[in-house]
């Protein structure tokens, strides 16, 4: 009896231990489980959150369905081997913030002997999207020399920039976050000839330099170019100006009516004297519109007092002609790019104006580094640019070209072409040698100064591409212009030539610092 009650009394325990074990096993799996749930819950939590950081600094830099592709490469990265389900992401890109958010089920282990077989978790995550804002200036080459597959290149590396810029910037929150203008430039830049009634353009003949190229004895409104302009038969002003007096040539300082020094000139070249070594030769020195001592010929008269007669334009019309350079002999000589398009945020008009680039004319880095900078600027003469310093906004240039600055010089009394700087022989661009290796090294500084004033003074960034160039002084000219060593690209190829500006516009994307 002793035997059956001691088993009996072995049998009674056991059970009620087992019976006591159930909600204590389960009271210490609940520890286990919850530990494991609020782990992976954590593991979630900061993978969504530094995703949507991540993918923060993405908007302005790639398209919409990279950033969300991205987003869930840098989600997944965070969960991967820490979850025991997978937890597939939601992404959403709307009103200014990147916004993610997963549904977590952490399986139990110990709890589903009670019934609960899993942990659910609803977790988001959220960031603002990039509030940076862009301004581009295309300085791009149109001189004779880009003409043919050059040209078509440009054409192509220019609008594939264009439209990575804009598709980066579709959820970008800020209000036109990318604005692009359009600076072509050969000998000379394009104001446009709509300009000629602007404020900031000299039609009074007041600024230095106006009439240094006509007679002075006549009326000083006789000299005013836009006047000459008109007294010509069927010929209008193009839209070329002169660079202002140095320093002004390498400054953004806004014109001013109180100070004629700071107006822009419109480009008046001179009918040049009927004599051989003389290409600009487009009216006869003697005209029925001039008597007594100015109705005589050339040979008759000085070659100086020919070129600065202002009688032989009355009611004259230009011989048709060009020379080799692509550039039609006359009073708009030199002036062969299509006019600047002002900082813009119409991709469809800024793709048209790109698309309508053609190739004649000489070269003149600088005055396209000038202009660049001006689109950009907030001042006069043109106004569409923000505030130098304006918090998260970024000036950028890009200037491309396929040569060296160039200034065709002569032996005549001019000493060279007509051009940005007038003639050589009037000494304004420090030189009054026909040297044309003189000539350029002063064309050279001056572009280095206007780069360095863009970066100081405008706030500007400035890239370079050298676009199959292999002279060293210009290559090293370009590289010194760039605003550091990596922003001067070479390129060799057409095809190389997309490639470069497609890196460019993926380095402006990724300009995140934050001012």
């Amino acid at each position: 009896m002793l035997k059956k009650f001691l088993l009996y009394m072995h049998g009674n325990v056991t059970m009620t231990f087992a019976v006591a074990a159930v909600p204590l096993i389960a009271a210490a799996g609940a520890v286990i489980d919850y530990s494991n749930a609020r782990e992976q819950r954590s593991v979630v939590q900061s993978a969504l959150d530094r995703a949507s950081l991540g993918a923060s600094q993405l908007v302005g830099v790639v398209p919409a369905d990279e950033v969300r592709a991205e987003t869930r490469k840098l989600y997944e990265r965070g969960v991967s081997g820490h979850l025991s389900a997978s937890s597939p992401v939601e992404v959403s890109l709307a009103g200014g913030k990147v916004s993610l958010g997963t549904e977590l089920h952490v399986p139990t282990r110990f709890l589903r002997l009670i019934g609960l077989d899993r942990f659910v978790f609803d977790l988001k995550g959220e960031a603002e999207a990039g509030t940076l804002t862009y301004e581009v200036a295309l300085v791009l080459d149109t001189s004779a020399s880009m003409a043919g597959s050059r040209i078509e290149a440009l054409r192509d590396a220019a609008s594939d920039l264009t439209r990575s810029l804009f598709a980066a910037n579709r959820l970008n929150p800020s209000p036109d976050p990318v604005r692009v203008a359009v600076v072509p430039f050969a000998g000379a830049v394009n104001v446009g000839p709509d300009k000629a009634t602007a404020a900031w353009i000299d039609g009074k003949a007041r600024a230095p330099g106006h009439l240094e190229n006509f007679e002075m004895n006549a009326r000083p409104t006789a000299g005013n170019r836009l006047a000459l302009f008109d007294a010509l038969s069927e010929v209008t002003w193009a839209g070329c100006v002169e660079a202002r007096p140095h320093p002004l040539d390498v400054s953004d300082a806004p014109p001013t009516d109180n100070d004629p020094a700071t107006l822009f000139v419109p480009m008046f070249a001179p009918d040049e004297p009927d004599l051989n070594g003389f290409d600009n030769n487009y009216i006869p020195d003697a005209s029925p519109a001039c008597t007594g001592s100015d109705a005589l010929p050339t040979r008759n008269g000085t070659a100086r007092e020919a070129e600065a007669r202002l009688c032989k334009y009355v009611d004259a019309e230009p011989l048709p002609g060009g020379n080799n350079n692509g550039t039609v002999v006359g009073p708009n000589l030199n002036c062969t790019s299509s006019p600047v398009m002002a900082l813009s945020d119409d991709e469809p008009e800024i793709l048209a104006k790109i698309a309508s680039l053609d190739a004649r004319g000489t070269s003149n880095i600088h005055a396209g580094v000038m202009w660049g900078w001006r689109l950009l600027s907030p001042d006069l003469p043109f106004t569409e640019g923000r505030p130098a310093g304006t918090r998260n906004n970024r000036k950028i240039l890009i200037v491309m070209t396929d040569g060296a600055n160039n200034y065709d010089t002569y032996g005549n009394f001019n000493r060279s072409m007509y051009g940005t700087y007038g003639y050589v022989a009037k000494g304004h661009l420090g030189t009054t040698s026909a040297d044309p290796s003189r000539v350029r090294a002063r064309l050279d500084e001056r572009t280095l100064e206007a780069c360095a004033n863009a970066g100081s003074e405008g706030g500007v960034q400035i890239y370079t591409v050298a676009f199959q160039v292999s002279d060293p002084a210009t290559l090293d000219l370009l590289q010194r212009c760039a605003s550091a060593p990596e922003m001067a690209f070479r390129t060799d190829s057409n095809g190389g030539l997309v490639t470069t500006f497609r890196r460019i516009a993926a380095e402006i994307g990724a300009m995140r610092e934050i001012e």
